[in-house]
């Protein structure tokens, strides 16, 4: 779950439980310059947002993956689908995007991923 610019990956935390009494493991990301992350003087372009979450997704092992995207969190989605086409991996199975409310992530520079 990556939340939108400025927004916090906790901004989710009311959906957290709701997905896990449906079997789901939900993992939600700070960001570069949101939340909990770091603020590094580099970074801060759409392409390395969506970086950031191929690498976190590889980093933890992920596979059949449901990505849900705020404003500006959703385009780290889709910049993250195009990071994967480059680096030769497949697709993810699913990609939704939510508008509205709701908020998310980042890794690298302190990683701060909130997993429930």
């Amino acid at each position: 779950m990556i939340s939108g610019y400025g927004a916090a990956a906790d901004d989710w935390a009311l959906q957290w439980g709701a997905l896990r009494e449906v079997g789901c493991r939900v993992v939600s990301l700070d960001r570069r310059w949101a939340g909990s992350s770091g603020r590094p003087p580099y970074g801060l372009r759409m392409s390395r947002g969506g970086e950031d979450v191929r690498e976190l997704i590889t980093h933890l092992g992920l596979e059949d993956v449901l990505l849900v995207g705020q404003s500006m969190g959703a385009s780290h989605i889709w910049a993250s689908e195009h990071a994967r086409a480059t680096a030769g991996l497949s697709p993810l199975t699913c990609a939704a995007v939510v508008a509205g409310a709701g908020h998310a992530a980042h890794l690298d520079e302190p990683a701060a991923v909130n997993e429930c």
